[in-house]
Order: C-alpha cells, then sequence, then structure tokens
C-alpha cells in the first residue's frame, strides 16, 4: 500500500510540473505572438486594447511563473508599455516590485532611474522624482545614466524656458573664459 502511495504521489507530481510547463511555454507563446502584432508598426500610436492585453500577460506570467528568469523581464515591460500608454502610477508600481521581488535583476538600476523619470515627466511629483533620482546615484554612481539622473535633479522644478535660459547662459560663460585663454 506504501509503494502505491509513494507512486501515485510521484505521478501526480510529474503531471504538475508537465502542466506548469505546458502553462508556461503557451503563455510565452501568447506574449510573444501579441508583440509582434503590437509592435508590428512603428507609425502611430500603440493600440491601447493590445497594450492592455500584452500588460496583463506580462502580469500573468509574472504571477504564474514568478521564479522563472523571464519574471522580471516581462514586468519590467509592462512597467515600460504602462508608462508609454498613459499609466505612469501602474508604472512605478510595477518598477517597485522589480525592485523589491528581483534586486538582482540586470535591469535594476535601469528600474530605479525609470522611477524617477515617472516621477518626473508623468506625474510630475517632484519629491518622488528626487528621492529615486537620489536613491537611483547613491546606488549606482558608477552607471551609464547616472549622468542623466544628476541632469534631471538639477533641473527638477524647472521649466523648459528656464533650462534653456540656463543653458545659453553657461555657453555664454564658457565663450567668455575660452576667449579670456
Amino acid at each position: 500500500m506504501k509503494h502505491l502511495q509513494k507512486l501515485m504521489l510521484v505521478v501526480i507530481s510529474i503531471t504538475m510540473l508537465f502542466a506548469c510547463g505546458k502553462s508556461k511555454e503557451k503563455t510565452t507563446a501568447k506574449i510573444q505572438d501579441l508583440e509582434k502584432q503590437l509592435y508590428a508598426t512603428n507609425v502611430g500610436p500603440i493600440d491601447s486594447t493590445k497594450a492592455n492585453e500584452m500588460i496583463s500577460l506580462y502580469l500573468e506570467f509574472e504571477k504564474n511563473f514568478s521564479n522563472d528568469t523571464a519574471a522580471a523581464e516581462y514586468l519590467y515591460r509592462a512597467a515600460s508599455l504602462s508608462m508609454n500608454t498613459g499609466k505612469p502610477l501602474k508604472s512605478v508600481e510595477y518598477l517597485n516590485n522589480i525592485i523589491t521581488k528581483y534586486p538582482t535583476y540586470k535591469k535594476i538600476a535601469s528600474c530605479y532611474f525609470l522611477k524617477g523619470f515617472v516621477y518626473d515627466y508623468h506625474l510630475k511629483d517632484i519629491t518622488n522624482a528626487r528621492k529615486a533620482y537620489q536613491e537611483f546615484l547613491t546606488k549606482y554612481p558608477k552607471d551609464d545614466l547616472a549622468d542623466d539622473a544628476q541632469i534631471s535633479l538639477n533641473n527638477l522644478g524647472k521649466s523648459d524656458e528656464q533650462i534653456i535660459k540656463e543653458f545659453e547662459e553657461k555657453q555664454h560663460q564658457d565663450s567668455l573664459l575660452m576667449n579670456k585663454k
């Protein structure tokens, strides 16, 4: 009787693993197919219905297969797509999830920077943008995006006109220094 119970347990375990594998493959195939459809043309705005479906698929994959190496990438794609389709709060939520759940993700530095960017440019939330940019610079001071983060910090709350005026003044000062040499 014990052998029969062990055999049944093994059979059930194998069946569950096989079913999960098929489900993962099916979800991945759906994602790839919809990505092809969504990004087939580079002209015009993104189809919001397909974008929402794409985000749902990314989130479904991450929820069901959170230990898979693709989970963080799909969550990152959901954050990016959300940002680009007028859902910046969702984007920040997904970025925070990556930061919390996948701290070794290969694009983790970009997550911190992107969070600051979303707060800054999409939500106009200077306080949280400053926090996010500073956290990024503290954790990743040598990252390729560090200069961009510092520039963004320096320009928080300034209008385009103020930024242009400061840039022109700096150019003028630089040219005066060059003429003195």
